[in-house]
């Protein structure tokens, strides 16, 4: 069952993850925009949900999870806890992102796949799932 400190913790987690995609860069080299949400967050075994999304409008490279969000790389949770220890907030080890949805609407812009067309396209909406990704514990 969620308490009322489990909401706390998702919010912190969420926010640390829009601190995390800040530092991506679009072509352009503006930042891009992302939806946000920490969903099913349960403090007993630092689990959660993580809805991504790009944002109607805004240019992105392309839409691998991968080159934004990097989950399959181990230093995506030490950056992650790095900011939310930064913030005052303990989460447990390990963490668990039990799922991650990643939405692209309809009208997110993105160049053409071959050098020679310089073409910025727009994509129809489509949704993908990932995951689960587990945080590697310290003594492993």
């Amino acid at each position: 069952m969620a308490t009322a400190q489990d909401g706390n913790t998702a919010a912190r987690i969420e926010a640390s993850v829009r601190h995390l995609l800040s530092t991506n860069r679009s072509p352009d080299g503006t930042t891009p925009r992302y939806t946000v949400s920490v969903r099913n967050f349960d403090g007993e075994t630092a689990s959660f949900e993580l809805h991504l999304g790009f944002v109607e409008g805004e240019t992105y490279c392309c839409f691998e999870p991968g080159c934004h969000f990097g989950f399959f790389d181990d230093s995506w949770f030490a950056r992650l806890r790095e900011h939310l220890s930064a913030e005052n907030s303990r989460v447990a080890h390990p963490m668990t992102l039990r799922r991650v949805i990643v939405t692209v609407p309809e009208g997110v812009r993105h160049p053409s796949w071959t050098s020679r067309d310089t073409t910025v396209r727009t994509t129809k909406r489509s949704t993908y799932s990932l995951g689960p990704f587990h945080e590697v514990a310290a003594d492993d």
